[in-house]
């Protein structure tokens, strides 16, 4: 009867009030995040921008040079002056005396080599592009000096865009990267490979190898320092991630073996990866090979 109509009309009209409450809400989503992704964009634009404005009003060229004193204490200058050239086995003029004939073999650093490519540049001597420095040592010959820049994946791609590239450093980029850049190095740069602090000959490698602070490598040429090899220690797979290691290894007294360490986590919780957070260690032998250990770190540092 007439009840039955009237419950059928009230419930077509429920559902066109609610579909029409649904569309309403869906094109206020949409509203609301198109405003999002335009913010988003004019920031990172007024972010270029900015930049833009301090390379061309000679901002770079202010940001290129460091103060002649710090609170009163000169600055060693000439620590803070890039040094583009390489060079390999050049003679070194022995100003006084003599070297013993007991002084043999080859003495290694790496270090600093260049503070600026282009319009940009770092802010201290830990984020410089990272150098290898061989001086040699023969009984009856002129002692000889050799460097290269370590043909790392910043240096590469610094050199190719002449100028210095966007990644992550411990001071500052200066200019200032803009959004985008940081976006960009976030995505493309996930390892940080200026390995600057220590050489170090393992058992079983061609190379010398060069260290930072993450779990990655260079192997260069011990003689001419011509770039060999990158690599890890370990390859675990695209869900686990290998946070840091040892810039310094450690050498067995009686063996000579070599022995570092690799903090890993999976990104995945565990889940696929299996990974409990923990320290893997590694031991270089003599063979080439590579023996690896682990013992596992608490989650949460208890025990």
């Amino acid at each position: 009867g007439s009840s039955g109509i009237t419950q059928s009309t009230e419930a077509v009209v429920s559902t066109r009030e609610y579909g029409k409450q649904w569309y309403q809400r869906r094109v206020r989503g949409f509203h609301y995040r198109l405003l999002f992704v335009t913010m988003l964009i004019l920031l990172l634009l007024f972010s270029t921008l900015v930049s833009l404005a301090t390379c061309q009003t000679g901002g770079s060229t202010k940001y290129a040079q460091f103060d002649d004193s710090t609170e009163g204490r000169l600055q060693p200058t000439g620590l803070f002056t890039s040094q583009m050239d390489e060079v390999e086995s050049e003679e070194v003029e022995v100003l006084e005396g003599e070297v013993p004939d007991w002084v043999q073999g080859s003495m290694y650093k790496v270090g600093v080599g260049a503070f600026e490519l282009g319009n940009r540049r770092v802010t201290n001597v830990i984020d410089a592009l990272s150098k290898v420095y061989r001086w040699s040592f023969s009984p009856g010959k002129t002692p000889t000096f050799s460097t290269k820049f370590l043909k790392t994946g910043i240096y590469n791609r610094s050199v190719e865009s002449e100028n210095l590239v966007p990644h992550r450093v411990l001071g500052d980029i200066l200019p200032p990267l803009t959004a985008f850049e940081k976006i960009k190095m976030t995505l493309w740069d996930a390892n940080r490979d200026n390995n600057n602090i220590t050489p170090w000959k393992l058992k079983g490698r061609d190379g010398l190898t060069v260290t930072g602070e993450g779990p990655l490598y260079f192997d260069v040429h011990e003689e001419n320092l011509d770039f060999m090899e990158k690599y890890k220690i370990v390859d675990n797979g695209m869900f686990v991630k290998e946070f840091m290691s040892g810039s310094h290894f450690a050498k067995h007294p009686t063996t000579g073996d070599s022995y570092n360490y690799i903090y890993l986590t999976g990104l995945d919780k565990g889940l696929l990866s299996g990974l409990v957070p923990g320290y893997q260690m590694v031991k270089f032998t003599e063979e080439g090979g590579k023996s690896v250990g682990r013992w596992w770190a608490h989650p949460r540092g208890a025990g």
